[in-house]
């Protein structure tokens, strides 16, 4: 599951190809991690919430998906700018999906949220 977390999380973070789009991606990022943390007492609620997130947001997520992606110095620059944000946002993501690992209507819930945050994939 931490697998499926941080691909998604990653590609919604590299998807961006120009400025606004590289911080629309990790702005998602970080309202995603709100969002599982918001409801990580509860698994099944933390579940529904990212997969509502997910819906809410999937047109953002294919128009990411279709911009270029970052390559070469201008991805080291895209990382190095938004490292700090990013391993936040994933701390937060990583702790709930580790918390409920074993939740079966979270598990669920996440493979279909990862689906529409890594269209394509």
């Amino acid at each position: 599951m931490k697998k499926h977390v941080c691909l998604a999380l990653l590609a919604i973070a590299a998807l961006a190809g120009c400025k606004s789009k590289e911080d629309r991606a990790v702005d998602l990022v970080e309202e995603y991690a709100k969002v599982l943390d918001d409801n990580a007492s509860d698994c099944d609620k933390a579940g529904k919430a990212a997969l509502d997130f997910a819906k809410a947001h999937e047109s953002d997520f294919k128009e990411l998906a279709a911009a270029p992606k970052p390559e070469g110095d201008d991805k080291k620059k895209f990382e190095e700018k938004y490292k700090d944000r990013m391993e936040k946002a994933m701390g937060k993501t990583i702790a709930v999906a580790t918390k409920c690992a074993t939740n079966e209507g979270f598990q669920k819930n996440m493979t279909e949220a990862s689906k529409m945050m890594s269209p394509g994939k």
